[in-house]
């Protein structure tokens, strides 16, 4: 008798072994593959966070390229109609590169960096224990199951886990677009929560395979020791390996893109970060298609050229449709392809070729260019500016100019020695009223400037000839009566001539 109640509570013993829980339970399919989701969409994070910094400075880069274009442009064209207007854009697209770099810097760069950071670590903190899971393998071991009631493990395929995304490597910075499906506003998607053990999430000893990492129990089904406190978590808080046999938590969904903080932090902070993330799609790196008046930066610039106390913006959008002829986006892009189809002549500033400036993609380039035209207008501006000084000098006076001014003295010993720096010696025995006599040699002793007549065989000159002539035979076209001397009249066209000459440049090149 007592032999068969022995055998009777065995048997209940096996029983409730083989019908409870099972003791080591290893993850299904259905909630490893969401979490590969997840790590695989962080991974693409760092990528994403690059194509966009990228997208950004090219557009900032666009508008520096265009603004040194349009200053090509007006160094080449000085003062002319659409030069006005190549100034406005050239300001234009300094104020909007200016903008858009300012922006980049204070904000969308640490954007970036924020979500790069989360992401990278939160993907680490998932793939790390992933691996451990994966690791667990061996005829009575396995925490990774191909499906429920499978005691059959996934199979690795380089990044793919039994034909799931699945890498546990670092994310890549190669720059593609990023596009969130997982990872939304409302949350992490696909991800199981909770410890819904009927659904069969988690399995125990399928067949052979058991899997104790899973267990914080303190049995010989666990990897505690004798009563464990607490409720240890992997995976940054999602997984709860709980005391229990097959019972293993997840993390509710509102917990893990909360602000609680806790173990689930770095959750929280990839959410948050990585759905805030800045994109160069916004209005900051957009090019504007709007009329003059409806760029903010235009208006402002035009305003600047006013007084503080007159700005009118009505006015000053007036003035805008005016200077590009009307008021709309086509004038305005009139005007910029003006500039962009402006050619530049092979060899100019070392150009290979000639181009037109929209070709000229290299700062460099344009940077050559600008000094080019600059250089090339300096050296014409010293040049017509020497040329008016020299016109506008006064002409060196002839010994007859210097004999009148000599005789004016008279007989005046005292007033004659007063000009001896003009060269007038006084000559006692000359001739009554012009004793005070020019003497050449004296003047060019004393430093005076002096023009000698000239004859060509034996020739008089045109100043010869008017020499002394009263007014009535003082008559073109070799002589031109002015204030009480008849003087040759080709040296008062000349100087004439040559300031109208050296104005008549300026002109030309101011328009």
């Amino acid at each position: 008798m007592t032999h068969l109640i022995f055998l009777f509570i065995s048997f209940l013993g096996l029983l409730c072994r083989n019908g409870r829980p099972a003791e080591n339970a290893g993850l299904s399919n259905t909630a490893w593959q969401p979490i590969c989701g997840i790590s695989t969409e962080l991974g693409e994070v760092p990528a994403g966070a690059k194509h966009e910094a990228q997208a950004m400075l090219a557009y900032v880069n666009k508008l520096q390229l265009a603004a040194a274009r349009a200053s090509v442009y007006i160094s080449k064209h000085k003062y002319s109609k659409q030069t006005a207007q190549a100034l406005i854009l050239m300001a234009y697209y300094i104020t909007k590169a200016s903008k858009a770099m300012n922006h980049y810097e204070t904000t969308a760069l640490q954007s970036h960096l924020a979500a790069t950071s989360a992401a990278s670590y939160l993907k680490g903190r998932l793939d790390d224990f992933m691996a451990v899971l994966e690791g667990v393998k061996g005829t009575n071991n396995r925490c990774l199951l191909k499906a429920k009631s499978e005691a059959a493990g996934p199979a690795r395929d380089n990044n793919n886990l039994d034909g799931t995304p699945c890498s546990l490597k670092p994310p890549s910075m190669d720059a593609r677009p990023y596009t969130s499906s997982k990872i939304t506003k409302d949350g992490y998607q696909q991800l199981l929560h909770g410890s819904d053990n009927s659904a069969q999430q988690i399995q125990g000893n399928v067949g052979t395979a058991k899997c104790r990492v899973l267990k914080y129990h303190h049995s010989s089904n666990g990897w505690a020791d004798t009563a464990p406190q607490g409720t240890p978590t992997a995976m940054a808080g999602y997984l709860k390996l709980d005391t229990a046999d097959s019972n293993v938590n997840f993390e509710e969904a509102a917990t893990l893109k909360g602000s609680s903080g806790g173990a689930t932090t770095a959750w929280q902070t990839a959410h948050r970060t990585i759905t805030a993330l800045e994109r160069a799609a916004g209005d900051k790196y957009r090019n504007a298609t709007n009329k003059p008046s409806e760029r903010t930066e235009l208006t402002a610039l035009t305003e600047a050229t006013k007084d503080p106390s007159s700005k009118n913006t009505a006015a000053a959008n007036t003035e805008l449709a005016k200077l590009f002829g009307d008021d709309t986006a086509e004038k305005l892009q009139e005007a910029e392809h003006a500039i962009s189809r402006e050619k530049i002549p092979a060899t100019t500033a070392g150009l290979d070729g000639e181009k037109m400036l929209g070709e000229i993609e290299d700062i460099a380039q344009l940077e050559k260019l600008q000094y080019y035209y600059d250089n090339e207008l300096h050296k014409t501006m010293q040049s017509l500016k020497k040329q008016l000084e020299e016109a506008q000098k006064p002409k060196q006076q002839s010994p007859e100019q210097k004999e009148k001014e000599c005789n004016e003295a008279g007989d005046e010993k005292t007033a004659c020695d007063n000009l001896k720096e003009k060269g007038c010696v006084f000559n006692q025995a000359g001739e009554a009223n012009k004793k005070c006599k020019f003497n050449a040699t004296k003047a060019t002793k004393n430093g005076v400037s002096v023009t000698q007549p000239q004859t060509v065989g034996g020739t008089e000159t045109t100043t010869e000839k008017c020499k002394g002539k009263p007014q009535g035979e003082c008559k073109s076209p070799d002589c031109k009566w002015e204030g009480e001397t008849c003087k040759d009249s080709s040296i008062i066209v000349n100087k004439q001539f040559a300031l109208t000459v050296v104005s008549a440049a300026f002109m030309a090149l101011l328009f």
